[in-house]
């Protein structure tokens, strides 16, 4: 097991629960007074909220745990079950208790998403076939170095304007950015198509590229388990 690449060992701790919990899905539900059916509004999809318990052997094993997540804005877990756990601190107070011999228990209230490994692309067909591997949608991101200028490319319903050869242009659907080398804010330039940052349905997805030929793509994306 690990977080953020670092063996519990490094911190003397044992992973007591971590239990899977299905994310947190809400929708809206409209009843018409005329119909029996209702009309249903969009799924709201949050992380799941789960508590990690863990033991330690000292209190300055635990203070170099909590500072490690704190060091973090968003923390990996890995626990070799075939999955990756992106965690997210909620908070911190009064965690600890002293259970046996100078062993501590600490017990942290988390927000948790559940993903498979990061999945890397290089796009160069103006057809390309893409699986996702997980069993909802996900955002991705597109790396884009233009080889020469071009004052429009198109990637998966997503038109970009006025592009440098050799400035890289970055369309992070996860942070809802996009920006190059010179321009921390590109987004003026960009039509999208259905008004979306990129996503990846689960299962085959197909993505068109305009102009392949004059341009290095790169994809990537962490495919995400309800």
């Amino acid at each position: 097991m690990r977080i953020n690449n670092l063996s519990l060992n490094h911190f003397n701790m044992k992973a007591n629960s971590f239990s899977y919990q299905p994310l947190n899905i809400a929708r809206a539900v409209f009843q018409p007074d005329r119909s029996i059916y209702p009309i249903l509004g969009e799924l709201n999809l949050k992380p799941k909220k789960m508590t990690m318990i863990a033991e330690f052997k000292s209190k300055l094993d635990i203070s170099n745990f909590i500072a490690e997540l704190l060091n973090h804005k968003v923390n990996i877990f890995d626990i070799d079950d075939g999955f990756i756990y992106k965690i997210y601190l909620q908070e911190v107070n009064n965690s600890v208790t002293e259970y046996w011999q100078g062993w501590y228990r600490l017990s942290l209230p988390v927000l948790v998403i559940q993903c498979g490994h990061e999945q890397k692309y290089t796009l160069a067909e103006e057809k390309n076939l893409i699986v996702n591997i997980g069993n909802y949608k996900c955002d991705c991101i597109y790396t884009i170095l233009p080889l020469r200028n071009l004052e429009s490319l198109t990637v998966d319903q997503i038109t970009i304007k006025n592009l440098i050869a050799g400035n890289q242009i970055v369309l992070n659907g996860e942070l809802k950015k996009v920006y190059s080398e010179t321009e921390p804010n590109k987004y003026s330039d960009c039509t999208f198509g259905n008004n979306l940052f990129p996503k990846l349905d689960p299962g085959l997805n197909t993505i068109f590229i305009s102009n392949p030929t004059d341009v290095k793509i790169n994809l990537s994306f962490t495919p995400i388990f309800i």
